[in-house]
């Protein structure tokens, strides 16, 4: 049978960790080279006896690893997230609407990456998507608000490496999505009525309660409704629609909906050649990279629980990826040292998100584990570049002081299919010697680093 040509793969967010999330046709994605690949922990043992014999070992904990490789490509319609996002998300990313500001008296020029801050309120900041010229405006202006209030019209906006300076006018809309790191896994809960006592506040511990048994507990992350819908942290076990909230006090609520909001667990189905398998609960990490003039390439590997296997027809797809990805051709891409972006000559971008995926055991579930986790993250960006010296890009003096250095690449040419990845603020860890075809190289490696104490803001991948 054909390794790759007939293997189809399906993902779908899940409601509830490790329940199956049953994947149809709506979530077939376009992907190369999908793997599936098995661990079970085989317990030897060599009972003492008169012979060297070995008898049928216990089988213990088991998880199913899936990899695949995916396309840095559009959704091509501004509204719909692109086909990448909701494996990000499951890779510890979270999903933000990009911002379309109105935009007059621009003095300097605003660069594609850079940080840009409201002139009054620094911790109120976005980077942004695109690169803005000076003029009298008014012109859409392209972001992603990382903290604080959106700005509003009544705000001047300023860069925080190019100095630029500008007013935001009114209209202030949405414009399509992007995703930034985030560090807690989240589940959203709609609750009936709260009975024999007060409805909980942040910071309460709850308990989930199954058919009067305890099996699972988290903490009251944020309120959206008082009494009605709030997030949890959890910390252990499960939770679903049905089941019965507790806290400390005795107050009770039934969940009547429950939604993974913040590093969701997919349920990832392979199809290949008619036979299915099953991955649930799983999260995972990505490496992203593309050479020059070709299109940029995900390498995504989730782990989670193992699942069903069967013989199953596919589901029938009328079309798949059928958008081209766009290309590092014409691109804004390079280094920021000072005001500007520093368009080098880059022959190679790779990323590596650099998660650290780890299954959470636990003696109660049938395969020893509920779901996966994502434990730390060390993202990381290779740059292979022509040599260019040490007056344009002085990043060896960099990496001897510490001093940060930031990254931007925005390539594509048509709404929906414009991708942009920025870093504004990275630590330049390593810097080598290379070779393009007899023509000397530099390869760069630089690690995104927080902006803010609380993190969550190393760099963003936006579909524009």
């Amino acid at each position: 049978m054909p390794v790759d040509a007939k293997h189809l793969i399906l993902t779908k967010i899940e409601t509830t960790q490790g329940l199956d999330a049953s994947p149809g046709a709506a979530d077939a994605v376009a992907v190369f080279n999908p793997r599936v690949r098995d661990s079970y922990d085989i317990q030897r043992r060599q009972p003492s006896g008169f012979s060297l014999s070995k008898d049928i070992d216990p089988v213990g904990r088991n998880t199913r690893e899936m990899t695949f490789l995916q396309d840095l490509v559009g959704s091509n319609v501004l509204a719909t997230p692109p086909p990448w996002g909701k494996h990000v998300k499951a890779c510890g990313m979270i999903e933000k609407n990009t911002t379309e500001l109105t935009m007059s008296t621009i003095v300097g020029k605003f660069s594609v990456g850079e940080v840009v801050m409201v002139a009054a309120d620094n911790t109120r900041y976005g980077i942004s998507l695109e690169t803005l010229a000076p003029g009298a405006g008014p012109v859409p202006f392209r972001v992603i608000w990382m903290a604080g209030l959106l700005p509003t019209a009544t705000d001047a906006l300023v860069g925080a490496s190019s100095g630029a300076t500008g007013n935001v006018d009114a209209p202030i809309a949405n414009h399509s999505f992007g995703y930034v790191p985030d560090s807690t896994p989240l589940v959203e809960c709609a609750v009936g009525a709260w009975a024999g006592g007060a409805a909980p506040i942040v910071g309460n511990h709850l308990v989930v309660e199954f058919s009067g048994e305890i099996l699972g507990g988290g903490t009251v992350y944020s309120i959206s409704t008082p009494t009605s819908i709030f997030k949890m942290s959890m910390h252990w076990g499960a939770i679903a629609a049905g089941a019965v909230l507790r806290t400390a006090a005795g107050a009770t609520a039934t969940i009547s909906a429950v939604v993974q909001t913040n590093v969701p667990s997919l349920s990832i189905l392979s199809n290949l050649d008619m036979m299915q398998r099953r991955a649930l609960g799983a999260r995972g990490t990505f490496k992203l990279s593309g050479a020059n003039a070709n299109p940029m390439q995900f390498e995504f590997t989730f782990t989670g629980q193992v699942g069903t296997h069967e013989d199953a027809a596919p589901p029938v797809l009328t079309t798949l990826g059928a958008l081209a990805p766009p290309r590092l051709l014409g691109a804004a891409v390079g280094v920021r040292t000072g005001l500007n972006l520093l368009k080098i000559p880059v022959l190679n971008v790779e990323i590596d998100m650099g998660g650290q995926v780890g299954m959470r055991g636990d003696a109660n579930q049938p395969g020893g584990d509920i779901g996966s986790e994502i434990a730390t993250r060390l993202p990381s960006i290779r740059l292979t570049v022509g040599k260019v010296g040490y007056g344009s890009v002085p990043s060896l003096s960099r990496l001897q002081t510490g001093t940060p250095i930031g990254f931007a690449c925005r390539f594509g040419t048509t709404a929906g299919n414009i991708m942009v990845i920025a870093a504004p603020r990275c630590q330049v860890v390593s810097e080598e010697d290379g070779n393009d075809n007899g023509i000397a190289t530099n390869i760069i490696t630089i690690e995104p680093k927080r902006r803010t104490f609380a993190g969550d803001d190393e760099f963003v991948l936006a579909q524009m």
